[in-house]
């Protein structure tokens, strides 16, 4: 028998969520520097080895402010994924048991919703 081997483009994604997901680890139980605190005498360091990705116009570790902002970023992600999947799944669900005006109406809405740029909705609601 043969064995497959894996997809280039897998085993990328795969070892990138896995140096991601292990920066987050890492951010939760540690970090080199205090995400918030403001040194002013270190403004606009270029990378070093006591700052790894410099300082921002405050004084702060850009390095542990990534950190830190990462999980939150995931936690957002996941719970924005979780809501769509929630939602989606109640919607078909609905549509597939009583079908007809229920589903033409929800597929009247899926129409509209997806025939607008999905650009000049987000400047609308930023704007709004």
């Amino acid at each position: 028998m043969r064995k497959r081997q894996m997809n280039g483009f897998l085993k990328a994604g795969l070892i990138l969520t896995g140096v991601l997901l292990a920066m987050i680890a890492l951010g939760f139980f540690w970090t080199p520097y205090d995400p918030a605190a403001m040194r002013g005498s270190e403004k606009f360091l270029a990378p070093s080895l006591r700052h790894l990705m410099g300082t921002d116009n405050f004084g702060r570790d850009i390095f542990s402010r990534v950190l830190k902002g990462a999980g939150s970023t995931l936690r957002i992600a996941l719970g924005t994924v979780a809501i769509g999947a929630v939602l989606g799944t109640a919607i078909g669900a609905l549509t597939g048991y009583f079908g007809g005006a229920v589903d033409e109406a929800f597929m009247r809405l899926n129409d509209a919703i997806t025939a607008f740029p999905s650009m000049l909705l987000a400047l609308v609601f930023i704007s709004i």
